[in-house]
């Protein structure tokens, strides 16, 4: 197995990993060195299998994109692809429903997006896949993100254009994420059984082929348990999760988390909404100020 020096991507686009629970001073915040507290842990099981599953939504989005799958000529090139830049791509279309599948290889191996993956992923679906209405299905074999096992199956339904014009998705997630212990924020083995209903809505990058200046807004809930706790997780009626395709971290937007009467808040707007990684935690009328992990 490789070594990771550093894991970026999608893994940390809401994680809120590891270390960081301190007295909010918005300024100038200070940094403790406490173990995670019940809240951190819940949130970041509900950010790591939110990651995951996204992220291979984006992987099975960008092969199809480099095949004729994408219903046009105008296709990404292998040196344009970060998330499959080190997969072997087959697609077979004469088959009902057509079949893709996107392949790792059995180690390791580490893309252009700086996130390690291998095993399979098959992504099967009928019609042109782009096409408003058309759904696919994302299912596992031996597949690893970053070293922690996922199983389970997504289903993406394009829902073509809503009331502001935008292009929105559906992503229906059913699976489980088996995370290493040598990876964990508490240094012991888990099993995350997830459930999520979100909807992605492009509000930039629409008029371009190119993914990587998509920007989307994610509203929806999730649901989950793990080896010690369980918990739901809805996105802020008033205040959706902003996502900016590159940038690790969500970059504004509100996440509300309950767990066994438990209730806290993530506002990923602190600082106005810029690119950083600081976060702010509202719980029990205490707010805090965290780091987001790599």
């Amino acid at each position: 197995m490789k070594h990771p020096i550093q894991i970026t991507g999608m893994i940390v686009s809401g994680m809120l990993a590891i270390l960081i629970y301190s007295g909010c001073k918005k300024d100038s915040p200070s940094v403790s060195n406490e173990a995670p507290s019940v809240e951190m842990r819940i949130a970041n099981s509900n950010a790591l299998a939110q990651a995951s599953f996204e992220d291979a939504a984006g992987a099975a989005d960008e092969a199809m994109l480099q095949t004729s799958a994408s219903g046009t000529s105008n296709r990404l090139s292998a040196g344009q692809a970060y998330q499959t830049s080190c997969a072997t791509i087959t697609i077979d279309l004469n088959s009902n429903p057509h079949v893709m599948t996107i392949d790792y290889g059995s180690s390791d191996c580490l893309g252009r997006d700086g996130n390690y993956r291998k095993g399979i992923i098959t992504v099967s679906w009928s019609g042109q896949a782009l096409d408003s209405g058309a759904y696919r299905t994302v299912t596992f074999t031996d597949y690893y993100f970053n070293f922690n096992r996922i199983n389970g199956n997504i289903t993406v339904t394009n829902n073509g254009l809503n009331t502001s014009g935008n292009r929105n998705y559906s992503l229906d997630v059913d699976g489980t994420v088996d995370v290493s212990a040598l990876y964990s924020t508490s240094g012991t083995s888990d099993t995350i059984h997830y459930t999520a209903h979100w909807n992605k809505e492009k509000v930039q990058g629409a008029g371009t082929f190119w993914l990587h200046d998509d920007v989307y807004l994610i509203r929806g809930s999730s649901s989950g348990n793990t080896l010690s706790t369980s918990f739901t997780a809805e996105s802020d009626s008033n205040s959706p999760l902003k996502k900016e395709t590159g940038f690790p971290h969500f970059t504004s937007g509100i996440l509300n988390i309950s767990s066994n009467g438990t209730s806290f808040s993530v506002d990923y707007g602190y600082l106005n909404g810029t690119r950083d990684n600081l976060a702010m935690v509202t719980s029990g009328g205490q707010t805090y100020i965290i780091r987001l992990g790599k």
